[in-house]
């Protein structure tokens, strides 16, 4: 790695670090929350029943026209509360020293 990549990250480190020590909690956007809760759900569990080929969902279901047909139409999501994160107060130290490291390693790479 080039010296100057290895000190900018270790300057970023400390700096979110830093953040991560100051900042008590996180609130994620709507978009964002709903993003996330899309990602960690459960998927839905398939039913023990013979399902044509013609109904049965692919890869492309959702990536293609549906030439007017309302059930291939996702359902609005409802808005949900925002989600909140709050990371444990250690956190943010490891962080720190790790950016230490990385920059002062970062010094001792020759030019």
């Amino acid at each position: 790695m080039n010296r100057t990549v290895v000190m900018t990250l270790g300057f970023l480190l400390v700096f979110f670090g830093i953040q991560l020590n100051v900042v008590d909690s996180f609130v994620l956007t709507p978009r964002m929350t709903n993003f996330l809760s899309d990602q960690l759900a459960d998927a839905p569990a398939i039913p023990n029943s013979v399902v044509s080929p013609s109904q049965q969902p692919g890869p492309f279901t959702q990536a293609g026209y549906s030439n007017g047909d309302p059930n291939t139409y996702r359902t609005p999501v409802s808005p949900r509360a925002n989600r909140v994160i709050h990371p444990p107060g250690w956190i943010g130290w490891p962080i720190m020293f790790l950016g230490a490291v990385f920059f002062l390693n970062g010094v001792a790479i020759r030019k």
